[in-house]
């Protein structure tokens, strides 16, 4: 007896599977795992290497941000070619961070390490 299960046939022999397809199905399994794990962090790893990348070049977290028109030579997981971004690092671990902006059209979010958007957070937070 055989099951097709996508591309790959596991094979039975009386009711058990085969060597080949106890094999087959733990390879398929952790492939399944894999991707599963990557697209949870990938968010994640796009976020602490730009910020990584920043304090790289003296962009302290909590002091400073880095501007960046993006095009064809910066290099991150989720940017845009053509989208201006700036980011920084604010740890507020040690209690919360007011964030003061001058006063003018503003369009932006601030987002933790999985790109969950920080609006949304509070929203929670207050019950909205």
């Amino acid at each position: 007896m055989a099951t097709d299960a996508g591309q790959a046939v596991y094979k039975f022999d009386h009711g058990y599977p085969t060597p080949d397809t106890t094999l087959r199905a733990r390879n398929d399994a952790e492939l399944q795992r894999a991707t599963v794990a990557y697209r949870f962090w990938y968010p994640a790893v796009s976020n602490e290497g730009i910020f990584n990348g920043n304090r790289a070049v003296g962009i302290n977290d909590n002091e400073a941000i880095g501007i960046a028109a993006c095009g064809p030579r910066q290099v991150g997981f989720t940017l845009n070619s053509d989208t201006p971004y700036g980011s920084g690092c604010l740890d507020v671990s040690k209690g919360p961070m007011v964030i003061e902006l001058p006063p003018g059209p503003y369009i932006g979010l601030i987002d933790d390490h999985y790109q969950v958007r920080g609006d949304r957070r509070v929203r929670r937070a207050l019950g909205r």
